[in-house]
């Protein structure tokens, strides 16, 4: 009882035992989805050595040496993961009343900030807060291989703008392997400043198989605007910004988040402040960043480097206070408090419905999102259509006959097709954890295309994945179903997996967007703390590399909150950082609505706050019932980002009219109406047959 899942339980300590005891090599093989408490491995010296993995047929061929492993850890593997700062406030916290009595309402905070797994390991290692060698196991990025390699950096190009190294990686060993080089930079910190790590990844490659004494060149391009820190804090900034501080920058060649092998300074000589006051918006922003997250923070001390991390132990020791702060109680969403007039324009003018423009939704395909043709289009859809299209949205989007749209399937499952609605199952593959750890982009498109084909044969458009959270901790129930504690690595996978599916017209809905990293009292409204620095650097990263590099045109938004307002209804997270800073166009969807999660989960504040779609386990449209201007606005502004989704995937070529099950059940209602009329013949006929023999007798 004093242990936990990541450790090994007595039975397994005594197979363990035995095995050193009688054996001289012992390999042990983790089958687990989360970073394990290995720390005890070192009391038995035969074992030789630890294997991660979960796919088991590739045991063998790893054992024999037919396959040299390259893979890496996408987490920090600690000796002891309860003593993270994160793992301190992690788990199930309710709010007391003004009796101190718990109420419904949980909360979590976020309150290692940014110091998220290698990012605090490193950082407190460097400010002498921690003995890393006796707190880290195996580093983020570790792995181990049959030869070994020497890397360096060859060739520095540097404008000011952008950094061009070249890397010549050669193969020492004794047989053909592959090899990861790793780049990190550490920036310039100015004690109480704004919150910087010492390693944060910015570049990684796999390189191919070079065979002993062979070389490899690899080329990583670093622009400098993607060092910046967010500045939450307001430290350089009148409003928040990207902030690229003036000072030395050290961007590392490293062979994990620990060993440095190489090194380039870069210097920047003045503060490069990205907002429109100094240097504009960043060149991959469409719109410039500034704070809109700030009631997310909460009445939480968060963890600063300051002073070498002199708040440590306050930080970690979590809240005292257990009652919600009234700005949140003000601030709370749910079907009680929903004010429309927090989201529409008071002189709104009911637009068209039911016009007939003559139309047809194969007509848009390729039509640019602001193109006049959409208004033409939406102006065709009634009321109730717009209705049926938000808040129908259960695996599928509805068939809509006003503009020829068919019904179009989607289908959960991030690593597998998992249609309990049509009973189409596909391949189970390698869980996104394992993806990750090959650290190997071709191979996470190559599970991109094998999906998405899977996804195509079965007639799906949409596919719920990947899920893109992040392991906070290593007790996180979800972590199977998310790729690291890293955002950027995560964004490097996921883009290349949605490159893959949307060549393929598969829209992905990324989820769980956002801060859903945990399983406990997710779907009960959770308000979660955080600051913006956080959220952005850490959370919000994987999902906006992927619009902005992969062009992804789905989201399925979380059951919790940030701060105290619900994802779902979070105008400021959806609409003005997804869609205005990053230039997202596409469908975001909710995750299951159920009736637990009704009190909060207001769908006509969703739609009004830019949620698209309901993913309702009991349609009803008591939620549209007003049928106000600022509603059917509300509606016909999802159905543009539903519609144009859809025009730029494969439902254009999907059949239109009923979907196939219904197809299927009226053949079937039709074989039995002729049976039924058959039998009813026999038996007019035998009946008429035997009252006309008993007339003659």
């Amino acid at each position: 009882k004093a242990k936990s899942y990541l450790e090994p339980d007595s039975t397994e300590l005594e197979i363990i035992s035995y095995l050193n005891d009688n054996f001289d090599n012992v390999i042990l093989v983790t089958n687990s989805n989360a970073a394990l408490e290995l720390g005890w491995v070192k009391d038995y010296e035969n074992v030789k050595a630890v294997l991660s993995c979960t796919a088991i047929e590739s045991i063998p061929f790893i054992l024999t040496g037919q396959v040299n492993p390259s893979g890496r850890t996408v987490d920090t593997f600690a000796a002891d993961a309860s003593k993270s700062p994160a793992a301190q406030n992690f788990g199930d916290y309710q709010y007391v009343d003004e009796n101190g009595e718990l109420t419904k309402y949980n909360y979590v905070t976020y309150e290692e900030g940014i110091y998220v797994g290698y990012k605090f390991y490193e950082t407190a290692a460097a400010e002498g807060l921690i003995d890393y060698d006796e707190v880290v196991q195996y580093p983020f990025g570790y792995g181990l291989s049959y030869t070994s390699f020497d890397a360096e950096i060859a060739d520095t190009q540097d404008d000011g703008q952008k950094i061009t190294l070249t890397l010549n990686v050669k193969n020492t060993g004794d047989v053909a392997g592959k090899y990861v080089p790793q780049i990190y930079f550490n920036p310039p910190y100015t004690d109480g400043g704004i919150e910087k790590a010492t390693a944060n990844l910015i570049g990684y490659e796999k390189t191919e198989l070079p065979e002993p004494g062979e070389s490899e060149a690899v080329t990583f391009e670093i622009a400098y605007e993607d060092m910046a820190s967010y500045d939450s804090d307001k430290i350089k900034s009148a409003d928040g910004a990207y902030v690229l501080e003036a000072g030395d920058y050290q961007i590392n060649l490293c062979s994990d988040s620990h060993h440095v092998l190489d090194t380039y300074i870069a210097t920047v000589d003045t503060d490069r402040i990205y907002d429109d006051a100094h240097e504009g918006k960043r060149s991959s922003d469409d719109q410039t960043a500034t704070n809109h997250l700030d009631y997310a923070k909460g009445n939480v001390t968060y963890l600063s480097r300051a002073g070498h991390f002199a708040n440590y132990e306050e930080s970690i020791a979590g809240p005292t206070d257990f009652t919600m702060p009234e700005e949140a109680k003000e601030n709370y969403a749910s079907v009680v408090t929903f004010d429309a007039s927090k989201y529409d324009d008071a002189d709104a003018q009911m637009p068209t419905t039911g016009a007939n423009n003559g139309l047809n939704f194969q007509d848009m395909a390729g039509v640019d999102y602001d193109d006049e043709k959409w208004d033409s289009l939406l102006d065709q859809l009634t009321i109730d259509e717009l209705k049926e299209l938000a808040g129908n949205g259960t695996f599928h989007v509805v068939a809509t006959s006003s503009i020829n749209l068919p019904y179009i399937y989607e289908t959960d499952g991030p690593t597998a097709v998992n249609s309990f609605f049509t009973g189409k199952f596909g391949t189970a593959f390698p869980a996104p954890i394992m993806v990750a750890s090959t650290w190997s982009k071709e191979l996470a498109g190559r599970f991109g295309t094998c999906i998405g084909n899977e996804l195509c044969d079965f007639g799906f458009t949409g596919w719920y994945g990947p899920g893109m959270n992040i392991h906070r901790n290593a007790f996180s129930g979800r972590n199977f179903e998310y790729y690291s504690e890293d955002g950027y690595l995560s964004g490097c996978v996921a883009v290349a997996e949605i490159v893959a599916v949307r060549k393929l017209g598969i829209i992905p809905y990324m989820k769980h967007f956002v801060l859903n990293d945990s399983e406990t009292d997710r779907a009960r409204g959770i308000c979660t703390w955080s600051t913006e620095q956080a959220i952005r650097e850490i959370y919000l990263k994987p999902f906006e590399m992927a619009i902005k590099e992969a062009d992804a045109n789905g989201i399925m938004n979380s059951k919790n909150s940030i701060g105290s307002r619900w994802i779902g209804s979070n105008a400021d997270v959806q609409n003005t950082i997804v869609r205005g800073e990053w230039g997202f166009k596409g469908i975001i969807g909710t995750d299951s609505l159920d009736a637990v999660s009704e009190y909060y989960e207001n769908q006509n504040e969703a739609v009004r706050a830019g949620t698209d779609k309901m993913l309702c386990m009991s349609y009803g449209d008591d939620y549209w019932a007003d049928e106000s201007a600022g509603t059917v606005i509300a509606l016909r502004n999802a159905a543009h980002h539903i519609l144009y989704a859809l025009s730029n995937s494969d439902a254009v070529d999907v059949h239109t009219g009923l979907p196939v099950w219904v197809y299927k059940f009226i053949a079937v209602d039709s074989i039995i109406v002729i049976l039924l009329a058959i039998w009813e013949v026999f038996t007019i006929r035998e009946y008429l047959a035997k009252k006309k023999e008993t007339t003659e007798e």
